[in-house]
């Protein structure tokens, strides 16, 4: 899994590339901060654009685009077996940010006091903050509780409670999952544990993402 959240300096190599549309913050542009403004479609364009600069196959295969007011939604066909870069899961993502294996159970990722790991409503002065800025968890990585909110893979359901191991979001709903909280949250929003969802083709100015890689 990636150390930090996607920065707009990586999300911006791809939207030159592609001459893809890339949305400033409303605050001075800081290209260390994590890329927001970044909706489900965006972050997995971004991975398939990866993915071929790494030689990879793509995870995801995009069709049949409907536009609507401001936005384009995509049938999407994800590829399990492919060795490109995507998202992690949910399941993938709260492991993660508990500390994985390494974990000692702090309430959130890396620490039980948030402003320790955290870039949240009390400390944020309303805007993202570069990556790397504070205290790593027990994996290294950083800003998994707060900064930006990170899209995960799995479409958004509640808990199947027979579940344990692993478990997937099914097959089809309307709203992705999103996890970790963001410069404008709240403390009890960044909880490892806590859950949030929302429309893939939304793009708001707390929506970010970070990668998961095969080696």
């Amino acid at each position: 899994m990636g150390e930090t959240e996607i920065t707009y300096w990586q999300f911006n190599l791809f939207a030159r590339a592609k001459k893809h549309h890339i949305e400033p913050p409303s605050w001075e542009f800081a290209g260390d901060n994590p890329a927001i403004y970044i909706n489900w479609y965006d972050a997995a364009f971004y991975l398939n654009w990866l993915s071929d600069q790494r030689g990879k196959k793509h995870v995801y295969t995009m069709t049949n685009p409907r536009k609507g007011t401001w936005t384009i939604d995509y049938d999407v066909e994800i590829d399990a077996t492919a060795n490109g870069y995507r998202l992690p899961t949910e399941a993938e993502w709260e492991f993660a940010a508990r500390g994985g294996k390494d974990s000692r159970g702090y309430e959130y990722s890396g620490d039980s006091v948030l402003e320790n790991v955290g870039w949240y409503s009390d400390n944020s002065n309303s805007r993202t903050h570069a990556v790397r800025q504070k205290k790593a968890n027990e994996l290294g990585l950083y800003d998994m509780s707060g900064n930006a909110w990170e899209w995960c893979q799995d479409w958004y359901d509640d808990y199947d409670a027979g579940q344990k191991d692993n478990p997937l979001g099914p097959k089809n709903r309307s709203d992705r999952v999103l996890r970790g909280a963001g410069w404008g949250s709240y403390a009890e929003y960044c909880r490892a544990a806590n859950r949030n969802y929302d429309n893939p083709d939304y793009r708001l100015l707390i929506f970010g993402f970070r990668l998961v890689f095969v080696p």
